[in-house]
């Protein structure tokens, strides 16, 4: 993180830390509080706002949870619905694409410096 040069580099590597915090554990805790640490650091000096953080972190480690199997959203679906991940996936259309339409986003809109 220390050869960012702007807003939206920031937001596109905090979303992407969340997304590997997220799959490497069994909950998306970490792939929360963590890159939030961060972004809370490192954020005003780049124009980023709390609201653009909160989001970032929505938009990518918190809704993929559910389409990996061995998070404890994934078991608790299964353990309700009876359904797994893999038989859902498919029908989870916003889980897959919102990572990938934030990364647009940025790159459409990119953060811009207050005055």
């Amino acid at each position: 993180f220390d050869k960012i040069e702007n807003g939206s580099q920031l937001l596109a590597r905090s979303g992407a830390v969340s997304v590997v915090l997220t799959a490497l554990t069994c909950d998306q805790t970490a792939g929360i509080v963590l890159p939030l640490k961060m972004l809370r650091r490192k954020g005003p000096d780049f124009g980023v706002t709390p609201a653009m953080s909160v989001r970032t972190i929505s938009d990518t480690g918190t809704i993929i949870a559910p389409l990996m199997p061995w998070n404890i959203n994934a078991l608790i679906i299964i353990g309700i619905t009876g359904i797994g991940a893999v038989s859902y996936a498919p029908y989870a259309v916003l889980c897959a694409i919102a990572p990938l339409v934030h990364l647009v986003y940025l790159k459409l809109r990119p953060v811009k410096m207050e005055p």
